[in-house]
């Protein structure tokens, strides 16, 4: 219980059981449980918007990661170095998770394990591309700085090419919230300006219709 003693535990208790009371007896006992369900929701529901940010995050990092490798792959540097020199200037979660792969890599894991058991950690089309576009570099040589750039090239487009289909299902949805609220808006403005409309409106069936 740490510092609290129980006289405050109880207290606590009491007044919990209070608010509880008020709310049923003021809202009934349907609000207290609606709004019981959603305060259990609502944190399951805080833990997905989050991680879906991450991943979003991520994805966005991802691209400049892979330029910041291919830049160190063509000056010389292997494949665990380039990690860990592009990660150690690159932000979280990105930079962190390869600086981690490098030091994963200098314990003794080949590089091909190290980046496959990164792509299954991150099962997304850019993590697996990526992974596979290193591996390849590791046996290329020379072309290794210019493979990786191909592929930020790729997730490059592929985030414009998402930017743009997330913009344009915004406009939809707009237009659509707008052509939904336009008539009633329309009917409460007209309702107000003239009475006789809105008692047929709202008071007979061919208004409801």
């Amino acid at each position: 219980l740490g510092r609290r003693t129980v006289g405050e535990i109880a207290v606590a208790g009491a007044l919990a059981a209070v608010i509880v009371l008020g709310v049923v007896a003021v809202l009934g006992p349907i609000v207290l449980v609606v709004g019981s369900m959603a305060g259990l929701a609502a944190p399951v529901a805080l833990r997905s918007r989050r991680k879906g940010q991450q991943v979003r995050l991520r994805g966005t990092q991802l691209p400049a990661a892979l330029e910041r490798l291919a830049t160190a792959l063509r000056a010389g540097s292997s494949v665990t170095t380039a990690m860990a020199e592009a990660g150690a200037t690159l932000p979280a979660p990105i930079g962190p998770e390869l600086v981690a792969l490098g030091r994963e890599a200098d314990a003794g894991r080949s590089i091909a394990d190290v980046l496959d058991g990164w792509s299954r950690r991150h099962d997304d089309p850019g993590t697996r591309l990526a992974a596979a576009a290193l591996v390849l570099s590791t046996s290329v040589g020379g072309a290794a700085g210019r493979a990786v750039d191909g592929v930020a090239a790729t997730l490059r487009e592929r985030l414009d090419l998402t930017d743009e289909r997330r913009s344009l299902a915004s406009q939809a949805r707009l237009s659509a919230l707008v052509l939904a609220i336009a008539p009633v808006g329309f009917a409460v403005l007209l309702g107000a300006v003239d009475g006789s409309t809105a008692d047929f409106l709202l008071g007979t069936p061919a208004g409801w219709l």
